[in-house]
């Protein structure tokens, strides 16, 4: 399955890849998301191999792990899931233009468990789809200014 959000971000390429590499980590992560971010290894922002546990702040919100496999200076940086309800990967990866950039969160993935496919078709995307967009917004948000 693809998961799919873009924003448009008038602000150099830079400058965006500069805050990506603090995913949910930085200043600018909304508040408001549910989603946390508790780094297990790998010093500061996206190096390679670094791991997180990503853990949804709601009441019997799934959590998991990621470790970051791929970071390209100015253009993405990717996190494959280790353990949890989801195989796979996400990118967050950036497209320049001349005045802005598209900034895009793509998460191409597989969910284990009837159960937990149960919960993220009713319940758990349409939820994973708002607090995407509030992070795209935050970020954007922070940067253009």
């Amino acid at each position: 399955m693809v998961n799919h959000h873009s924003v448009i971000i008038k602000a150099s390429q830079e400058k965006i890849y500069k805050e990506v590499l603090y995913w949910g980590e930085s200043d600018w992560w909304p508040k408001e998301s549910p989603m946390r971010y508790t780094r297990l290894s790998g010093g500061s922002g996206a190096a390679l191999g670094a791991r997180f546990h990503q853990k949804v702040h709601v009441p019997f919100g799934p959590g998991w792990e990621v470790e970051v496999i791929s970071a390209t200076p100015h253009r993405e940086v990717s996190w494959r899931f280790l353990q949890g309800m989801f195989t796979g990967v996400y990118r967050v990866y950036i497209i320049p233009d001349e005045d802005a950039c598209e900034l895009h969160f793509m998460m191409d993935y597989e969910i284990a468990g009837l159960f937990n496919r149960l919960v993220w078709r009713f319940f758990s995307l349409g939820q994973h789809d708002r607090n995407i967009k509030l992070i795209l917004n935050s970020l954007k948000d922070y940067v253009e200014v």
